[in-house]
């Protein structure tokens, strides 16, 4: 990720939340890949760019294999689902 992601980076998730800097994207895309261990990004659009900016979009699949640990400690279980 430190090829294609700058120090400074900020992402914003589906669910609204976001992060600031590449160390906490990293943890986040880790809990991700933990519920859904083949999440994979079949495509993305460069929106928009200027001088040392861009702004990108992306779509991940993955399936649904492994339980999901939300932010209150609420587990889900997987239902196999894509």
């Amino acid at each position: 990720m430190k090829k294609s992601h700058a120090p400074d980076i900020i992402v914003h998730y589906p669910d609204g939340s976001f992060t600031k800097g590449l160390a906490a994207h990293i943890e986040k895309s880790k809990k991700i890949f933990q519920f859904a261990p083949d999440t994979r990004n079949l495509i993305y659009h460069v929106r928009i760019g200027q001088g040392k900016y861009t702004a990108v979009t992306g779509v991940w699949r993955g399936t649904f294999t492994q339980p999901m640990v939300l932010a209150d400690g609420t587990v889900i279980q997987p239902n196999g689902k894509i």
